[in-house]
């Protein structure tokens, strides 16, 4: 093969280096506008989402809105919401007392019992409302000062740690009264709860 040739096919393939990823994207960024099915689990997909996401929200500025949590996040905050917090207690035969509501007739639970689950829930709803409520405003504070490029070490330090203390305090409480419900029900009610959890009928 002559010098010449060798030199074009070098440049080709060159080009074809460059132009690989870009024309890829290109293909990949067309199915999913055209609603592709196959990109639904596509991990560059799920990145693309994730950033497009971010980036749309960034822009936001509704009343309340807060760019570092998910809508969902936001809502379970504000409801007093388990959000999975209490799950060692779940998964170790710690029955929660708005699950033994649900299930207070397959339970069998006494008047006594019931009026002590109601008060353990409305008990556990009210503290972890409030602390929901205390949670969402620091990280609107710790968003707001990112936003406006305003945050220091000293207010980052201050407004994480509240934001912590914040957190362990809503986790404790729910645990808290798994504990409790657990004082109050017998090993054949505890052991009932359980086997309704694993049937997945809560």
């Amino acid at each position: 093969m002559s010098n010449r040739k060798v030199m074009v096919t070098g440049l080709l393939a060159g080009v074809l280096i460059l132009v690989a990823p870009a024309f890829g994207q290109h293909q990949h960024d067309s199915k999913v506008a055209q609603g592709d099915p196959a990109m639904a689990n596509c991990p560059m997909h799920e990145q693309h989402s994730g950033m497009n996401m971010s980036m749309e929200n960034s822009g936001k500025g509704a009343p309340g809105s807060i760019k570092t949590l998910t809508g969902e996040q936001i809502q379970g905050y504000r409801s007093g919401e388990g959000m999975g917090l209490a799950k060692a207690a779940e998964l170790n035969h710690y029955p929660g007392p708005r699950h033994v509501l649900d299930l207070a007739d397959d339970l069998n639970l006494s008047p006594s019992q019931r009026k002590e689950a109601q008060h353990l829930f409305d008990e556990m709803h009210a503290q972890a409302v409030a602390l929901g409520s205390q949670i969402l405003t620091l990280e609107e504070k710790l968003d707001s000062a990112f936003a406006a490029h305003s945050i220091d070490p000293e207010q980052l330090r201050l407004l994480t740690t509240q934001i912590s203390d914040l957190q362990g305090k809503l986790r404790r409480t729910h645990l808290q009264a798994h504990m409790a419900m657990r004082a109050a029900l017998s090993e054949q009610q505890i052991a009932k709860y359980d086997e309704m959890l694993r049937g997945g009928k809560m």
